[in-house]
């Protein structure tokens, strides 16, 4: 009997609730815009240091670096490894972005 009555209070009170009127889904749309601008700007910052960092790795400056000239190049080293996939999963990042718009 508790539970029944405890049931009807939560279905009046879900019954109460108004749907958000045309400002708040105003406010919402905004805010989401704003985050994506947000979104892009990092991922675009971040995506330019970390390709201009695996990029400077084909100049003749890190030609002259030991591990550039023996076998595997820099690939040999697993953070080298682990930063190219970082930086493939961040290009990545920045194409969903892009596709998705502002």
């Amino acid at each position: 009997m508790v539970l029944m009555a405890t049931w009807a209070a939560a279905g009046s009170a879900v019954d109460d609730v108004k749907p958000p009127g045309r400002r708040a889904a105003a406010q919402r749309k905004s805010a989401e815009k704003v985050l994506n601008y947000a979104s892009m700007a990092l991922h675009g910052a971040a995506g330019a240091c970390f390709l201009y960092v695996w990029l400077w790795h084909m100049t003749p400056a890190a030609a002259l670096l030991k591990g550039a000239s023996e076998y595997g190049w820099f690939f040999r080293y697993l953070t080298f490894c682990s930063f190219t996939m970082q930086t493939i999963q961040l290009m990545s990042a920045i194409m969903a972005d892009l596709r998705k718009g502002p």
